[in-house]
């Protein structure tokens, strides 16, 4: 959980930096010299915006490009790409004006991402605190995949895995595209006591991802696992190719063998 807080931060530098690189480019449209005071801003603001979009279905969008242009006044204005399905949108954010969002895409409410903020900084600490939360949230914006992943989280370190399988039939349900939430749908639906239909999911899952699919080793660790406990006899098979597909966990690397100069001993006499 620290680890995504200072992601968070350092992404907010990265943008913060990119729109002062940017402002320095700007034209001194109106009076020589103006800058407008709004562009640092407004980048953090429309990276901030697009994570709160939702497509028609409730997924969220695939963002495509982001482009900048400077307006006379020297003010600068993002245009961010996002797709739903086969269908793109551009949405708007100028740095003095509320941003234009298009007809199909809807915003969650900065409530509901509070909310759901909180609770994931108080996952670990406190589940029982976060689940309430999160239940709060959900009757508000119940459309939102990570938001049901949230509470499905919560429900597993409280040691409700039947609880929490519901949650992640809901993740799915909203983003069914989303190889990683199928994952773990997988892996809550064998805590829940269905081993044999969770082995199933990953192999399913196995055959539709990309062999470069970063995650690709930990699901095929996982189906061999399960396939050893169950007593597949395709477990040997399982493993091998979870080991050649780089599952570290499961294929610990072997130790490296030393180039150096053998030492020679003398053979007793």
């Amino acid at each position: 959980m620290r680890a995504v807080l200072v992601a968070a931060v350092a992404m907010a530098f990265v943008l913060t930096s990119v729109a002062r690189a940017d402002e320095a480019k700007a034209p001194t449209g109106g009076q020589p010299g103006a800058r407008c005071k709004n562009n640092v801003r407004n980048a953090v603001r429309g990276h901030a915006l697009v994570a709160r979009l939702r497509c028609p279905d409730g997924s969220r969008p695939v963002r495509e490009e982001t482009s900048r242009r400077f307006q006379a006044n020297g003010c600068l204005e993002n245009t961010f790409i996002v797709r739903c399905g086969g269908e793109r949108f551009a949405v708007v954010v100028p740095a003095d004006a509320p941003p234009l969002i298009p007809e199909g895409l809807r915003q969650i409410e900065a409530a509901g991402l509070s909310d759901f903020q909180e609770a994931q900084a108080i996952l670990e600490t406190d589940p029982a605190r976060a689940l309430k939360i999160m239940d709060e949230v959900l009757k508000r914006e119940p459309s939102v995949d990570r938001f049901w992943r949230l509470r499905g989280l919560s429900a597993l370190l409280l040691k409700k895995p039947k609880e929490a399988l519901w949650d992640f039939d809901k993740v799915i349900q909203l983003s069914p595209g989303n190889f990683l939430y199928r994952l773990e749908h997988a892996e809550v639906t064998n805590l829940a006591g269905s081993p044999k239909k969770a082995i199933g999911e990953l192999r399913q899952l196995a055959e539709e991802v990309d062999p470069q699919w970063p995650r690709r080793g930990e699901l095929l660790s996982v189906l061999a696992i399960l396939l050893a406990k169950t007593g597949d006899p395709e477990a040997p098979a399982a493993r091998a190719r979870a080991c050649q597909a780089g599952a570290r966990q499961l294929c610990p690397p072997e130790p490296e063998v030393g180039t150096g100069e053998q030492e020679t001993k003398e053979p007793h006499p």
